[in-house]
This record gives C-alpha cells, structure tokens and sequence, in this order.
C-alpha cells in the first residue's frame, strides 16, 4: 500500500517509483506533526505492532468491509516488507473463491483509495525487501 505510485512507459525509458511514509526513505523527510521515525526496516516489517505498523486502522477497514460483503476474515497483519500487508480470508470452492478474489481486490483498492493510497496486489514490488 503505497502513498504516491508513478509509472513510466515510454518509447526509449520505462520504470516505476513508489513512496510510502513507512519506507526507510523517508527517514529524513518532512511531514506534518513531525517525523517520528517509526518505519520497519528492509526485511524487518513481520508482525510490527503500532507506531512501526502505520497501516493498522487501514486494514482493519478493509477487513471489516470485506466481512460486510459476505468475506469471512481470519486475520490481518503488517507483512515483512515495508508497506506490504496481509489479509487472510476463508477459502471456498472455485467459482466462490473467484468471486471472492474479485471481491477481496475491489475492496483492498477501494479502501486505499478513498484514504489517500494505492494499493497493488504485485507480489514484491520493492527489490530486496
């Protein structure tokens, strides 16, 4: 879950650029109220709690909307990357489980939408971390 994505694909140059107030980055970058300079390291984001873990409240909203449409949540946690999380739900049988992989993305990308956030489903999208 990112705080600015920018994507570059051109004729002679392609790339992409992502920023999130928890990377290690942004250490040294100005932000309203202050830096307090909680951040999980590369590799060090597994199971943080609050104020490491800044995406807690976020992703207690996705679960909960997930449950509203009919996901049954198991659980929901700070992954090992910086910026990167999980949301556990139950498995069901092929098309329920298409459906709700449909429904799980929806509501992820919505979700971080409406507070200021990307949210993508690329499996490691930070090298090394």
């Amino acid at each position: 879950i990112f705080d600015d994505v920018k994507i570059k694909d051109d004729i002679n140059e392609s790339h992409y650029r992502v920023d999130s107030e928890e990377g290690c980055w942004s250490d040294e970058d100005e932000f309203e109220g202050g830096n307090m300079g909680h951040r999980p390291r590369t590799k060090g984001g597994y199971f943080p709690v609050q104020p490491t873990d800044s995406m807690v409240d976020l992703r207690a909203e996705m679960m909960q909307i997930l449950e509203q449409v009919g996901l049954e949540v198991t659980l929901g946690h700070h992954e090992v990357a910086q910026a990167q999380g999980e949301i556990g739900v139950v498995f069901g049988d092929l098309i329920e489980a298409a459906d709700n992989v449909q429904k799980y993305k929806y509501v992820c990308k919505m979700v971080a939408h409406l507070n200021g956030k990307s949210c993508t489903f690329m499996p490691k999208p930070l090298f090394g971390d």
